[in-house]
C-alpha cells in the first residue's frame, strides 16, 4: 500500500546513515527485492529532481581523490585514484548547509572547473576554495572565487572556511572505508 512507500521515503531522508534494503525490509515489513526496488526507484527520483538545479551563494569547493591506498606513487597522479570535486552550498551567516555535489572530473584542470561551474553554478556565487590554481576558472562562468590558502594536513582541513565540504569529504571517506561516523551536515 501507499503507507509503506511513504515510510520509505520518511527512512530514506531522516537517518544520517544510509538504509539498507535489508534494513528498510525489516523497517517496512516487505520482501528484499520490493525493498531493494523501492529503495533504488525513491533514489532516482530525487537524484533525477535535483539534476537540473544548479548550487548558489555562498558556495565551498575542494578536490579530492577516491582509490584507497595501494603501492606505488601517493597522491596526485596515482594511476588508481579517480579525481572528483566535493561542493557545498551554504547560506546565512552561520553558512548552513543547503545542498551538496560531488562531481568525478578527468583532473583538475582550469578547463574542467570551468565547464562544471558553468552546468552546476548560478552567475554570481561566491566560491571558497582552498587556493588551488584551477578553482580560479569560476570566474570565467560568472562566478567570484574567493580562494584561502592554507596550510597542509590537519591544520588546513580544520580551516573554518571549509567547515562543512570537509565534513563532506570526511563522511564520503569514512563511508567508503566502512567506518562512517554520523555527522550531520
Amino acid at each position: 500500500p501507499l503507507t509503506k512507500w511513504f515510510l520509505a521515503i520518511y527512512l530514506l531522508t531522516q537517518r544520517k546513515t544510509s538504509v539498507s534494503a535489508l534494513q528498510l525490509k525489516r523497517d517496512i515489513g516487505v520482501s528484499y527485492n520490493t525493498a531493494w526496488k523501492m529503495k533504488h526507484k525513491l533514489m532516482q527520483v530525487m537524484l533525477e529532481r535535483e539534476k537540473g538545479k544548479k548550487l548558489s551563494g555562498r558556495i565551498e569547493i575542494d578536490d579530492a581523490y577516491i582509490g584507497g591506498e595501494r603501492p606505488g606513487k601517493p597522491g596526485r597522479g596515482a594511476a588508481h585514484k579517480a579525481p572528483f570535486i566535493a561542493v557545498v552550498e551554504t547560506e546565512g551567516e552561520e553558512h548552513r548547509p543547503q545542498r551538496m555535489q560531488l562531481r568525478t572530473v578527468s583532473g583538475f584542470r582550469s578547463a574542467e572547473i570551468e565547464r562544471y561551474a558553468k552546468t552546476s553554478l548560478e552567475v554570481g556565487s561566491i566560491v571558497v576554495s582552498d587556493g588551488l590554481a584551477c578553482f580560479k576558472a569560476v570566474g570565467k562562468a560568472g562566478c567570484h572565487p574567493i580562494p584561502f590558502v592554507s596550510e597542509g594536513g590537519r591544520k588546513g582541513v580544520e580551516h573554518p572556511s571549509f567547515k562543512w565540504v570537509n565534513t563532506l569529504l570526511g563522511n564520503v571517506k569514512n563511508a567508503i572505508t566502512g567506518t562512517f561516523h554520523s555527522v550531520s551536515l
